[in-house]
Parts: structure tokens; sequence; C-alpha cells
């Protein structure tokens, strides 16, 4: 009976021995409460109110345009009608692909931005594992759940405020 414990408590330790060291971090929050980020966020808002209050009245005109049209069908000839519609549609189809291309536009910023964020924080990873002798860490899109005692998120952020990472909207054509 000792010799089973014996060997019982021999194979728990073995299996202690050779346990990793595993650490999470949550990106989104990082991410979330980092300042240069908010003041980017904050930048992108103002350009995207901006832009879209121009966009906006472009809209206006096109709705009136389109009343007006409709308003006039009766007293239009079929040609002229179906010239106007045709007008129209251009317009309406170059103010679409406008609002597109903003999309388009502000949506890459923020992948560019967040991607120097995340480059950033893989080589902090980098060092915080080196450091601590961490064999696997995991992100917030890689697990379910997680114990408080192996986030490392605080330190990330902590690391990732001492740099000047420069965050900045791309030159918009």
């Amino acid at each position: 009976m000792r010799f089973i414990f014996i060997i019982i408590i021999f194979f728990l330790i073995s299996f202690n021995l050779n346990a990793q060291n595993i650490a999470t971090f949550k990106f989104s929050i990082i991410i979330e409460n980092l300042q240069v980020y908010k003041d980017f966020k904050t930048q992108l808002e103002e350009f995207k109110k901006k832009k879209f209050d121009k966009l906006k009245n472009e809209e206006t005109l096109l709705i009136s345009i389109k009343k007006e049209i409709e308003d006039s069908k009766i007293l239009l000839s079929e040609i002229e009608y179906k010239s106007r519609i045709s007008k129209f549609e251009e317009k309406r189809n170059n103010f679409q692909k406008k609002v597109n291309k903003l999309n388009n536009y502000l949506n890459e910023n923020i992948k560019i931005n967040e991607e120097k964020i995340l480059k950033e924080i893989v080589n902090i990873v980098e060092i915080i594992a080196t450091e601590n002798n961490i064999d696997i860490i995991f992100s917030d899109d890689q697990y379910f759940l997680s114990s408080d005692n192996i986030d490392i998120s605080g330190q990330i952020y902590n690391m990732l405020n001492n740099l000047n990472i420069v965050l900045e909207l791309n030159k918009y054509e």
C-alpha cells in the first residue's frame, strides 16, 4: 500500500515538472484603453463626420432631383423622362462610389493602425515570455476563459504606454 502511494506521488511530481507556463492577454481590452488608439479613433470620427456631412448634402440634392423628376413625369416626353432618369442614375452611382470609397478608406486606416499596435504587442509578448519563461501565450480570440493569475494584459498595456506609437490617417484621395 505504501509502495503504491509513493508511486502515485512520484507521478504527480513528474507531471508538475513537465507543466507548461501559460499566459493570456486580452487584445480588445488593451486596444480599447490605449490612449493613442483613443486619440486616433477621435481623429477618425472627426474626419468621418466632416466627410459624411458633405455626402449628406449631396444625398439631399439627389433626393430633390429624383423628386423633381418624378413630379415632372407627366409633363415630360418618355424620351426626356428616361434621359433624366439615366442622368440621375449616373449621379446616384457616382455618389454610391464615393460612399464606398470613404468606407473602404476608414476601414483600411483602422486595420493599418491596429496592425501597428499588434506588431508592438508581439514584440512586447516576446520580451515578457523570455523574461518569465512562459512557453505559451494566447490572445483573447484563442481561448474561452482564463484565470486572472495568468493574464498579462496589464503588463502589455503598461509597456505599450511607454512606447511612442504614432497612429495616423493616411492621405485621403
